[in-house]
Parts: C-alpha cells; sequence; structure tokens
C-alpha cells in the first residue's frame, strides 16, 4: 500500500466554493445564525441530481458503475461523519433536536393499526443526515475528505482517483 502525503492527497475548493464556506462558518460560529433544516436542496437530491447529469453526459469511457460507489460512498461519509466531524459546536444541539423531532414523529406511528405490533419496516425512524442537510455540510465533508481517507488508509491511488470523482462533482 502505497503512503500518502498531503501535498498529493489534498482536495483545492474552486475559490467562490471556499468563500462560501468562510462566509458559513462566519454566519454560524460569530453570529449564531444557523441553518434552516430540513434544507431545500438536499445532499441526497444533490448528489442524485448528479447522477442522472452523469449519466446523462456519460461517455464510453466514463465508468458508471465505479462513479455510483463514489455516489454512495460520499452520503455514507457524509451520514456517518456529520455529528462528530463536520458540524460546528454551535448546530450540534440543532442536530439533536432534529434526530429527537424525527423520532418522536415516527414513534407516533411505529404501532400498525390493524395488528397491533410495531411497525419495524419503517425506513422513516431514523433520520439520515443526507436528506436533512445541505451543500455547505457537503463542502465540509469535501474538504475533510482527504484525511478521511488517509486515516482508513485508502492507498494514494484511489484516494487520487476519488479526488478526481470529487473535483467533478464541484465543477
Amino acid at each position: 500500500m502505497a503512503e500518502s502525503s498531503g501535498d498529493e492527497t489534498s482536495l483545492l475548493l474552486p475559490q467562490h466554493l471556499q468563500a462560501k464556506l468562510e462566509q458559513d462558518c462566519i454566519q454560524i460560529v460569530h453570529f449564531k445564525k444557523l441553518h434552516s433544516l430540513p434544507v431545500d436542496m438536499s445532499v441526497e437530491t444533490i448528489l442524485r441530481n448528479y447522477w442522472t447529469y452523469a449519466n446523462d453526459m456519460a461517455t464510453e469511457e466514463t465508468n458508471i458503475p465505479i462513479l455510483k460507489e463514489v455516489l454512495d460512498g460520499i452520503k455514507i461519509y457524509f451520514d456517518f461523519m456529520l455529528r462528530d466531524h463536520l458540524l460546528y459546536s454551535e448546530e450540534r444541539h440543532q442536530y439533536d433536536l432534529e434526530i429527537t423531532k424525527k423520532r418522536h414523529l415516527t414513534n407516533t406511528n411505529c404501532v400498525n393499526s390493524d395488528e397491533g405490533t410495531p411497525n419495524i419496516n419503517n425506513d422513516d425512524t431514523v433520520m439520515m443526515p443526507s436528506s436533512v442537510y445541505g451543500i455547505s455540510h457537503l463542502l465540509r465533508l469535501f474538504v475533510k475528505m482527504p484525511l478521511f481517507l488517509i486515516q482508513a488508509k485508502f492507498p494514494t491511488t484511489h484516494i487520487n482517483l476519488l479526488n478526481q470523482h470529487f473535483k467533478d462533482l464541484l465543477t
């Protein structure tokens, strides 16, 4: 397995996206202005829209199965990493409230009225961050993703391939 260096594996955001992240940080940390949740354009929707776009623009060289795996991986990383690694401390209480609200709403419908048994097949019982949060939080993931991949001991060649997909998604 190849060693990863920060230079080879870093992902540089375009200037306008860096500015968006900086403005987002100022609004949240200094002015305590949190995003309204759920956002209009969720991470899930962004990734789905990109998938549709990439399929429409696909050429013979496009590896659609790999792209699907990359997009699925982004969503999984986002859902798993959001609370502890992507939120500012000012946002964690809002996150916890959103989860509690979602659980409360679904628990009121957790029994099948016909049978009086718990409805364990209700996929809505868990709030997925990718369905609630949007572009600002996705950009934070892209900033931290190379470090996450290095810590997961991904080979440099795989990280570089993933970074290319990330760059394509960001343009």
